[in-house]
């Protein structure tokens, strides 16, 4: 879709069809979204990608993963009543917002993780079976310099492990834990989506081994 066609949705025949889309939209009909997101998607990239650029992206961040996560945030706030919207130009001019929005919060996550180190999220997808269905958040901030020091000694040694198997590992169990999609992970390291996606499951097996073994050991040692 280029912005002439943007332009051009409220004029002539077209008013009374995109009004009925409106309605449909604030009623929560999914076709509604989806003429939104066929709609937008490619315009919003775009629009995405510029503001990455003049931003100063690092590499991870891309254009249409910021116009997803724009448009899964737009409709997820119509269908809570969030984002009243009466005309073309409101729509417009919230998905340019929630774009906008979305690109800063990127580049932010994009920027703690090149700085890594301090704070380590590692895989909620390797933990999830020892911590009730949610993985382990090790946050460097309000911590005792002991138990920090712990921390950091254990995310150092499942990296050590990973990067064992694959150098790759550590890089990709560190963006993996950021929130980052596989499909973002392959385009950053110039990989295939599918060897990231394998990655991702033996990264995933391999914490749970370690984690196991761990939790027999100590198993052992108070019995």
């Amino acid at each position: 879709m280029n912005t002439s066609r943007a332009t051009s949705l409220t004029s002539g025949s077209y008013t009374h069809r995109f009004t009925l889309m409106f309605k449909h939209l604030l009623e929560g009909r999914t076709r509604a979204f989806e003429w939104v997101s066929k709609t937008f998607s490619g315009l919003l990239g775009r629009y995405a990608n510029r503001l990455l650029d003049r931003r100063g992206r690092i590499g991870f961040v891309d254009g249409e993963d910021i116009a997803q996560d724009a448009l899964f945030q737009f409709a997820r706030r119509v269908k809570e009543g969030q984002l009243p919207i009466a005309n073309h130009a409101e729509l417009h001019a919230q998905l340019k917002k929630l774009t906008q929005q979305a690109a800063v919060d990127a580049l932010r996550k994009e920027r703690a993780t090149k700085r890594g180190g301090q704070v380590a999220i590692l895989s909620r997808d390797a933990m999830a079976d020892q911590n009730g269905g949610e993985g382990p958040a090790i946050l460097a901030r309000d911590l005792d310099p002991a138990v920090k020091a712990a921390a950091v000694d254990r995310v150092e040694f499942w990296m050590d492990h990973l990067a064992r198997k694959r150098p790759e590992y550590p890089l990709i169990a560190l963006l993996k834990s950021h929130g980052y999609t596989n499909q973002a992970i392959a385009r950053a390291m110039d990989f295939s989506e599918s060897k990231v996606d394998r990655a991702v499951r033996d990264i995933a097996a391999t914490l749970r081994d370690l984690n196991a073994r761990e939790f027999d050991q100590i198993n052992r040692l108070f019995a």
